[in-house]
């Protein structure tokens, strides 16, 4: 599997905030509690707060043909902030 990653733009925001939505709201039960998957979940439709990151942070995505098929944040002091990778693609090393 050949993919590409590359830095986050707008144009990427819906497919993003799906994947979001869907890892959060999917896998989340497994690491996050029902109040922080609300919490998640809110944010990940909040599209004013994913432009916000856009600007202070560094977004990449992960893309096979087109579709983002993973992505993740690195703040602004180096910290990662989520990894998250599309259903179909787990275990196969994106990570």
């Amino acid at each position: 599997m050949k993919f590409r990653i590359e830095r986050a733009t707008t144009l990427d925001l819906s497919l993003m905030q799906r994947l979001f939505y869907q890892t959060v709201t999917i896998y989340g039960s497994k690491i996050f509690t029902k109040s922080e998957i609300k919490e998640y979940s809110k944010l990940a439709r909040n599209k004013e707060y994913w432009k916000k990151k856009f600007v202070t942070d560094y977004i990449y995505n992960a893309k096979l043909n087109g579709e983002i098929i993973g992505s993740f944040l690195l703040n602004r002091d180096g910290t990662i902030d989520y990894i998250f990778v599309h259903q179909n693609y787990q275990g196969r090393g994106m990570g």
